[in-house]
């Protein structure tokens, strides 16, 4: 039975951290495209940059607070 907790909890680790990892990775490229942007408005620049982190932030509180 113990043998099933490990691999469940690997299974999740491996499941949580690609997610959370591409997570970051697509935040990042909107982040990059984002800089485009500077020399017509950089509010929103940093509106969306705000935005990301705030998002990348939630995600994982919500992985690490949240028992699964």
């Amino acid at each position: 039975m113990k043998i099933l907790e490990y691999i469940s909890q690997a299974l999740r680790l491996c499941f949580y951290g690609t997610a959370l990892f591409s997570f970051a990775i697509s935040i990042n490229i909107v982040q990059l495209c984002s800089m485009l942007l500077i020399p017509f408005s950089r509010r929103l620049v940093w509106s969306i940059n705000t935005r990301g982190a705030q998002s990348m932030w939630w995600v994982m509180q919500y992985i690490f607070e949240v028992g699964h």
